[in-house]
C-alpha cells in the first residue's frame, strides 16, 4: 500500500484500546488448557492485566500515538494503584484501572 500512495503511510497514526480484564481472563484460560506458563516478555496478573513487551515495538507501519488499557481490580485503592504502576512499567501510557 505504501508503494502506491507513500504519503498516506507517513500520515497513518493509531491508538490502541485494550479490554485488559477480558484479555487477561482469556489468556489465563488458554494457559490452563495448555498447561503452560507465560513467556518471559509477558506481564500477566490473572483476571487483571496482560501485556507483552513485544507489543511496544511499532510493526504495523502506523505510528502508535498511545496505548489505552482498561481493567478492574477487586480490593483496595493500593491494589488499584499497584496494577496501574505495573501497566505503566509494561509500556502502557494510559492505563485506566477501576
Amino acid at each position: 500500500m505504501s508503494q502506491l500512495i507513500p504519503y498516506i503511510a507517513d500520515m497513518m497514526r493509531a491508538m490502541i484500546f485494550v479490554d485488559g480484564e477480558n484479555f487477561s481472563i482469556r489468556y489465563g484460560n488458554m494457559l490452563k488448557q495448555r498447561g503452560a506458563d507465560p513467556k518471559p516478555h509477558i506481564t500477566y496478573v490473572p483476571s487483571i492485566l496482560l501485556w507483552s513487551s513485544e507489543l511496544n515495538t511499532d510493526q504495523s507501519g502506523a505510528g502508535v500515538i498511545r496505548k489505552h488499557f482498561y481493567t478492574s481490580v477487586q480490593g483496595s485503592e493500593e491494589d488499584r494503584l499497584k496494577a496501574s504502576v505495573q501497566l505503566k512499567n509494561a509500556g502502557i501510557e494510559m492505563p485506566r484501572v477501576f
